[in-house]
């Protein structure tokens, strides 16, 4: 699955109100721009969606609006979330034309039951998602891909030092530990571990 397209905003309707227009993505893009046009917020939006949709962060600040579409082989999906002084005030998931998950403010919403057939009514805590809370593979699998997409996600600060003040110590023998691929301090690790599963592809 890969994103299309993303809108966001903050702040709607108050003085300190700033939004990043429907912005469309092919298999590789090239964002150019003077600074402080909005390149690096560009990212930081999309690189928070995946955060928040794969559940590795709670809602991050204290007003998003955001319409992130989505290509998974061919069909469309639309993820649709608003939240404000860190309350969801809607959230919605529609995959082509079926809408999977509605979500009104106060955590009051409806979703697809794939073995009931049918949707059901659902309460959810106003500070959680949920596309998160309500992961389930057999009920609703349909979120699954948002999560994947979300786990997938890197972004790597290459103004930073990336690793560059950090050190790793690997021992013959020793069971390997689970890392955390979005920590970007640990690029020596993630290189081994990518040499490892793909070799020389």
């Amino acid at each position: 699955m890969k994103l299309k397209s993303i809108t966001y905003s903050q702040f709607e309707g108050r003085p300190e109100e700033w939004h990043i227009k429907k912005i469309l993505f092919g298999n590789i893009n090239l964002i150019v721009g003077k600074n402080a046009t909005g390149k690096s917020r560009t990212l930081n939006i999309i690189k928070g969606l995946g955060n928040l949709v794969s559940g590795d962060i709670v809602l991050a600040f204290m007003s998003g609006n955001y319409k992130a579409i989505f290509d998974k082989d061919g069909e469309e999906l639309t993820y649709i979330l608003k939240y404000d002084y860190g309350e969801v005030e809607k959230e919605k998931l529609i995959i082509g034309s079926e809408v999977k998950l509605d979500r009104k403010s106060g955590g009051k919403g409806k979703i697809y039951a794939v073995k009931m057939n049918d949707f059901m009514k659902f309460q959810a805590p106003t500070n959680q998602i949920a596309c998160v809370i309500r992961r389930d593979e057999v009920q609703h699998p349909f979120f699954e891909d948002l999560y994947t997409w979300g786990k997938n996600l890197r972004h790597y600060y290459f103004g930073t030092q990336l690793g560059k003040d950090h050190f790793a110590v690997f021992k013959k023998g020793r069971e390997e530990q689970e890392i955390n691929l979005k920590d970007t301090n640990i690029t020596v690790a993630i290189l081994k571990k990518g040499m490892k599963k793909y070799n020389d592809k």
